[in-house]
């Protein structure tokens, strides 16, 4: 059984979050005409429009996955120490320190 979230299963089978947008394309070149840049715009929400779209799929795929015992969510704890492992000068990295630090703490004082 693997523990995935939707999202890395997503990313394994290529509709990543991190592929929708277009950080180029939050303002226009002064230079471009506006034909080209709505242009640009309309192939970009086409994109965009695809990998929504194989993403519901695969949200299907994944809940099949789920409900079959392939795949496993991570619980809470499974997730906060994968934040924990993170770069120490992150928020979410210092933030999931923190909380399970107090889990450990009241397991022990338990």
């Amino acid at each position: 059984m693997r523990v995935l979230t939707f999202d890395e299963f997503a990313a394994e089978n290529g509709a990543s979050r991190q592929s929708i947008g277009e950080a180029g394309l939050h303002n226009p070149a002064g230079h471009m005409p506006k034909s080209t840049w709505r242009r640009m715009i309309h192939a970009q929400a086409l994109k965009d429009n695809e990998i929504m779209a194989r993403r519901d799929q695969l949200r299907i795929e994944f809940n099949a996955a789920v409900e079959s015992g392939e795949i496993r969510e991570p619980t809470y704890v499974e997730t906060l120490v994968r934040n924990a492992a993170g770069h120490p000068d992150k928020a979410s990295t210092q933030s999931a320190q923190r909380i399970l630090a107090r889990i450990r703490a009241s397991q022990s004082a338990a």
